[in-house]
């Protein structure tokens, strides 16, 4: 029994009873208890339904300390079989500190373009450190167009 439990957990998908998004500090709780204790960089995608409550969390990718591989394929395969509405992407950097980089917005924007193309809207992308966070889509919602500067400070919980 406390293995099948197990595999259930790993799994990591939220039922029907999912949280509600109305905004990024909806996500923070979740968040914080997917990164808690994490060392390395770990990319999530969050599945929405059409009324917005997360459906499933899926982790993308682990990295290393400070990078995280992330390819678009891998951040829809799972939303596309599924049948998400949207997503939300999020990751966390185990410096602490929330504050995006450029690689960070060069990828939410390239998700961004490829959500518009399979019809899945990317509704953010947070990024977590250490008691804060930052949304993206608060700071300025980076498009297709890379010159948006970096947000600037994280959000302090």
């Amino acid at each position: 029994a406390a293995a099948f439990e197990l595999g259930a957990r790993a799994g990591a998908e939220v039922r029907d009873t999912g949280p509600l998004v109305r905004g990024p500090a909806d996500l923070v709780p979740l968040l914080e208890e997917a990164f808690r204790g994490c060392d390395r960089e770990h990319f999530l995608a969050l599945h929405l339904d059409a009324r917005h409550r997360v459906t499933r969390v899926e982790t993308v990718s682990v990295g290393c300390l400070d990078a995280s591989l992330v390819h678009p394929r891998e951040v829809f395969r799972g939303a596309v079989a599924r049948g998400a509405a949207a997503l939300i992407v999020a990751h966390n950097h185990p410096s602490g500190c929330a504050e995006p980089s450029r690689d960070d917005l060069d990828l939410t924007a390239r998700l961004a373009g490829c959500g518009r193309l399979l019809g899945i809207e990317l509704l953010d992308h947070i990024v977590m450190g250490r008691g804060e966070h930052v949304s993206l889509r608060e700071h300025g919602w980076p498009t297709e167009d890379r010159h948006i500067a970096p947000p600037p400070a994280a959000r302090r919980r």
